[in-house]
């Protein structure tokens, strides 16, 4: 029987996103919201779906995950600031994490997506 994740407390947030796997390209902006929250001390909880950030004591100031960050503003609303990479480092072939797939190309007469050939079926007629 193997024992379940535990939390996992920091007091660096760049320690938090290293061991939580931020995308690289999200953790700049991420590091200046938690400067703005004045947060001081990090946790991953046990689940592992995000990095809540602290004051030295008191309520959550924000979740970090991967793609996003949600700032309570209270009474269950949350301000959800979206960062440029919306997947997760490393994760392989999972569908959910993986980048949006390209916009298809498209007939610019019949606005319709084009086949693999790339040539419009009705304007080869």
């Amino acid at each position: 029987m193997s024992t379940p994740p535990a939390q996992q407390t920091f007091d660096s947030f760049d320690t938090a996103l290293d061991a939580f796997g931020v995308p690289l390209e999200n953790q700049p902006e991420m590091r200046r919201i938690a400067r703005e929250l004045d947060a001081t001390r990090f946790e991953i909880p046990a689940s592992a779906r995000y990095v809540s950030a602290f004051k030295a004591a008191g309520p959550i100031l924000a979740y970090f995950s991967k793609g996003f960050v949600d700032i309570p503003e209270g009474h269950g609303v949350y301000r959800r600031i979206v960062m440029p990479v919306s997947f997760a480092r490393g994760t392989g072939g999972h569908g959910h994490n993986r980048a949006p797939e390209p916009e298809p190309d498209v007939c610019p007469v019949h606005q319709v997506q084009l086949p693999a050939t790339r040539q419009c079926d009705s304007c080869a007629d």
